[in-house]
């Protein structure tokens, strides 16, 4: 409780003063004489902070007054010096401080002694007995909680005739008043929820009796709550009178308030922690001048793990178990009676600190108010710290060339510097990817971050992120799979049957072009005689294919000879993704956007000149870089009458590309081989045309297979 506001120099230096009675000795130089105690002793033995300043005692008021002649020989500022008089009987008088009828922590301190006889040629040394010269009262909350759950504000009115004071609840002032007043006192308190003001009288007898406010008294009154049916009574719990006095020390009230300071957390009073990062210890810290007395505190902590421990605390009045609760959590708390006190939260307790994928959990530590020397710190309590947890800032890519018809794969996360552990993250972190209908699931192989699905998905967007501790989750990456696109007109079921310079032509599609025949090249005029030996076409249909049409690719030798003697121009027939001109130039390629794994087809061969067909496959990037190739040549000289199958793998030099465009081309005679022809008559849909044929090869149910 605090008794004095700023008379720390005038009491000091009364206390050097120090009175206790009068002593007489002869001097050659008559006169008074008000001696000093040895003022850096009595200074050290308080140890007082370097940053005050020695008190002044000057600030104190001195009186000697002969008790005969009622002369006052000197009325002034203290002051060590000798201060002459003639011999007499007189009386001495310090004082410190207005004596006001009613004010907040104004004490009046007053020394006194009578009778000091002076003699001729002598000097009195004179030291005073000092006290508590007016009286003052205090009052006390035994259970604040429960007063704060009832009123949002609330104190004492304290009061002598017009004259009045307030004593808020939550600060250690005091009223002081002139010795011998009855102050009346009143309890005034706001009501939560309707906010009507409440008033009551305090009544005691010992309210009522002057020695409770005798000079030097210390009236303390206790108020509590209590519970009743008809709602809540306030009690007074007891009034007590306990006199005030000064000794040779200095009273600790004198001493600076406690304040208090922080160690790892930042000028807004807030440590920052990253989950997973390892945290340093931080603290709490109480600068005092003496030992520390008491501390109110209070934990709020978000985090759910110690949200047990959110409560108001004193530290005089904790239980053990409170003690041990915090303690096994990681927290320390000081002791009452340290001269370094601090609550400390160790590094372990840090952490443990866990975040939350929204926002950050904020654990707050309110220090209420901290005691030392009789002192609070009110001028700057409340003081709120926050340890404030934020997520682990790490993130997911998946690479486009990661993207197939039926999987993926999620790159390994990646952490903000300072901000995250990828160590810790790692060894609880799964992958995982939003469904259609909004379910996360977890990806099929976490060690190769892969998600891998047993067939080819209707629904081809997903969302892929990382989900630490099954709570954290990463930011979420958009993930569209490759579409399992089969190839256009591959069961060759599509023709467009025409003529071309008079002769059968045939086209590869019905609607829209895909496929395309190297037909123009060996078709490019028009001939009126043995028009079959100069103008036919290499790719035709047959309606013999496994389950309907099929392509039928043969070799044929086309001159311009007058005669059907067969001269140059033997060709291989083409049949390919891509398109033709009209004078027979090919483009190869078509737009895919695809990656197939494998290209599979039936065919059948009839060899001629021990000769053996070619088929060859290109994925080519959108910068025209090969990213995959495959190819199949038959066996050479070996013809197959019955449909089989072939599969022809691709091989990718470079997945990490998307591709842009495919190339397939099927070829009666394999890249690289010579042409052979031979005078033959063949069956087209167009009927039986005797020609210069070689090699043929039917194709059907041609098939991109997607196996990834």
């Amino acid at each position: 409780m605090k008794y004095i506001h700023s008379l720390y120099i005038g009491l000091l230096s009364l206390l050097f003063i120090g009175c206790q009675e009068e002593q007489l000795n002869n001097m050659q130089t008559g006169g008074f004489q008000i001696s000093l105690q040895d003022v850096a002793a009595d200074i050290t033995t308080k140890t007082l902070p370097e940053n005050l300043e020695d008190p002044v005692v000057s600030n104190f008021q001195l009186k000697i007054t002969n008790e005969v002649s009622g002369t006052s020989i000197y009325n002034g500022a203290y002051t060590s010096n000798l201060i002459p008089a003639s011999t007499g009987v007189y009386s001495i008088t310090a004082t410190h401080g207005d004596n006001p009828t009613l004010a907040k922590d104004n004490p009046y301190y007053k020394g006194d002694t009578t009778g000091v006889e002076l003699e001729e040629d002598q000097v009195a040394s004179v030291e005073l007995k000092c006290r508590v010269a007016n009286a003052l009262a205090s009052v006390v909350y035994t259970s604040e909680a429960m007063f704060k759950e009832v009123f949002t504000d609330y104190g004492v009115k304290v009061g002598i005739g017009t004259l009045m004071v307030d004593l808020e609840n939550g600060t250690t002032e005091s009223a002081y008043y002139q010795a011998g007043s009855i102050p009346t006192f009143t309890f005034v308190g706001t009501l939560k929820g309707n906010g009507k003001e409440v008033t009551k009288v305090l009544e005691d007898t010992k309210l009522t009796d002057p020695s409770t406010f005798a000079a030097g008294q210390h009236c303390k009154i206790t108020l509590s709550l209590s519970t009743t049916t008809a709602g809540v009574n306030l009690d007074i719990e007891k009034v007590e009178a306990t006199p005030v006095t000064i000794t040779a020390t200095i009273p600790m009230e004198w001493l600076p308030a406690p304040k208090v300071s922080a160690t790892g957390f930042d000028e807004n009073k807030t440590l920052t922690i990253y989950e997973t990062v390892a945290p340093d210890a931080a603290s709490i810290d109480f600068e005092v001048a003496q030992p520390l007395q008491d501390l109110s505190f209070t934990l709020n902590f978000e985090d759910e793990q110690f949200t047990s421990l959110n409560k108001d605390y004193q530290l005089s009045t904790m239980t053990d178990e409170e003690k041990i609760a915090l303690s096994d959590a990681g927290i320390t708390l000081p002791l009452i009676g340290s001269n370094e006190p601090k609550i400390a939260f160790s590094q372990a307790f840090n952490a443990r600190l866990l975040s939350k994928n929204d926002g950050v959990v904020n654990n707050k530590i309110t220090i209420n108010s901290v005691q030392a020397n009789n002192r609070e710190n009110k001028d700057e309590a409340p003081l709120t710290y926050i340890i404030a947890v934020h997520k682990p800032e790490f993130s997911v890519s998946v690479l486009p060339g990661n993207i197939w018809t039926k999987e993926f794969i999620a790159e390994e996360i990646t952490v903000e510097e300072g901000k995250g552990d990828l160590g810790i993250i790692k060894k609880d972190l799964v992958y995982q990817y939003q469904d259609s209908d909004g379910e996360w699931k977890n990806c099929s192989n976490q060690d190769s971050r892969q998600q891998i699905f047993a067939e080819h998905p209707q629904h081809r967007n997903y969302k892929v992120r990382a989900l630490y501790r099954n709570v954290l989750a990463s930011n979420e990456v958009d993930v569209e799979l490759e579409e399992p696109k089969a190839l256009p007109n591959g069961n060759m079921e599509e023709w467009i049957s025409s003529t071309r310079y008079k002769q059968p032509y045939y086209q590869p599609w019905s609607n829209e072009a895909w496929w395309d025949t190297n037909n123009n090249e060996t078709m490019s005029k028009s001939y009126l005689t043995y028009p079959n030996y100069k103008c036919f076409p290499t790719t035709t249909y047959t309606d013999g294919g496994v389950s309907g049409k099929a392509v039928v690719i043969r070799s044929v030798a086309v001159n311009g000879w007058n005669s059907e003697v067969m001269g140059e121009g033997k060709t291989r027939g083409v049949f390919y993704a891509g398109s033709t001109s009209e004078d027979g130039t090919m483009t190869e390629g078509r737009e895919w956007f695809s990656r197939p794994s494998q290209l599979t087809f039936m065919y059948q061969y009839d060899s001629y000149d021990n000769e053996h067909f070619g088929v060859y496959v290109e994925l080519i990037s959108q910068d025209g870089t090969i990213i995959a190739s495959g190819q199949f040549v038959s066996t050479q000289g070996v013809s197959i009458s019955n449909f089989e199958k072939v599969e022809v793998p691709l091989n990718y030099m470079d997945s990490s590309l998307k591709a842009g465009k495919i190339k397939i081309r099927f070829v009666s005679v394999a890249d690289g081989e010579s042409v052979s022809t031979r005078k033959q008559t063949i069956s087209i849909p167009a009927g039986s045309y005797k020609i210069y044929g070689g090699s043929a090869l039917t194709v059907d149910d041609i098939t991109l297979v997607y196996d990834k």
